[in-house]
Parts: C-alpha cells; sequence; structure tokens
C-alpha cells in the first residue's frame, strides 16, 4: 500500500511526464554571423555551445541575398508547418558570398542553395540537406524534409 508522500511523488513524475511529452520541441532560435566577428570556425563552435546551453539542434543555413529561393523560404517562415519544422532548432545563418573564403576550410560545401548543415560538436558539417530535396517552393514541400533533417531522422518515414 502507498503512503501519503508517495503517492504525491508518483502524482509528480507523472506531471512531468505529461508536460515534456505535451510541450514539444523548443522555439526556433536564429543568428546571423558576420565575418568581421572572426574565424568561422571559433565562431560556430561558439554557438554550438549556445545551442546546446538552450537544449537546442545546431543547423547552419547557407543563404544568399541574389538567391530567389532563399527569399521564398525566409518568405514562408510564418506558415505553421514551417514553424514546426524548425522547432528546437538553433539556426545560424551564413551568407555565402561574404563567408566564401572560409567554407571550404570549415567542411562547407553545398550543390546550391538554400542549404542546411547540421553541426558537430567541433562546429563542422556532418550532415547536409540543400533544396533539391524539395520540389517547389512552397510550405507544404519544404517543411517535411527540412523536420526530417532537423531530426537527425534517416530518411522519410510514414507518419513523422
Amino acid at each position: 500500500m502507498f503512503r501519503p508522500w508517495q503517492w504525491s511523488a508518483a502524482a509528480l513524475f507523472l506531471a512531468v511526464i505529461v508536460y515534456a511529452e505535451t510541450r514539444g520541441p523548443s522555439e526556433p532560435a536564429f543568428v546571423d554571423l558576420s565575418p568581421d566577428a572572426g574565424s568561422l570556425l571559433d565562431l560556430l563552435k561558439k554557438e554550438v555551445g549556445r545551442a546546446k546551453e538552450k537544449g537546442l539542434t545546431p543547423v547552419v543555413q547557407m543563404t544568399a541575398t541574389w538567391c530567389v529561393p532563399c527569399q521564398q523560404l525566409k518568405a514562408s517562415m510564418g506558415d505553421a508547418a514551417m514553424q514546426d519544422a524548425f522547432a528546437g532548432t538553433y539556426v545560424i545563418r551564413l551568407d555565402l558570398d561574404a563567408w566564401k573564403s572560409q567554407l571550404a576550410d570549415a567542411g562547407f560545401t553545398t550543390g546550391g542553395v538554400p542549404a542546411f548543415f547540421r553541426l558537430g560538436e567541433d562546429g563542422r558539417p556532418v550532415a547536409m540537406i540543400n533544396g533539391g530535396a524539395w520540389a517547389e517552393n512552397i510550405p507544404k514541400n519544404m517543411a517535411p524534409p527540412l523536420k526530417w533533417f532537423f531530426r537527425g531522422w534517416d530518411h522519410p518515414a510514414p507518419g513523422r
């Protein structure tokens, strides 16, 4: 038979589990890095630490001001599916043209922009996805592969 304090502990434990499962991933954070701030790898290592402190997944978004798909992606960020896809991420935005002299040394290669990279503890990319992963640049096409990528899932799976 349970004692009164055991019932309290059990209720608290259940409340924590229910809260954790219903609140979902954290709101995303977005950071823009400038080459004037220092070396790319040093800055990325710092940002990975900040992301981990917040419980977020650090990713780099490679973008360019001249890139129409990048502009379409940015314009779609208010969509609920895109907000869901980006939940739990710490997005470090890098302008392709501003950083081009440091990208290869840091391990970044793209097949086009926009491109996203999951980062390792050392600030180097461990996985990449770009705009070739979806068709037309609309939320219903972009959100599913981005969500799978950000969550670290290997491939799109039914029901995810």
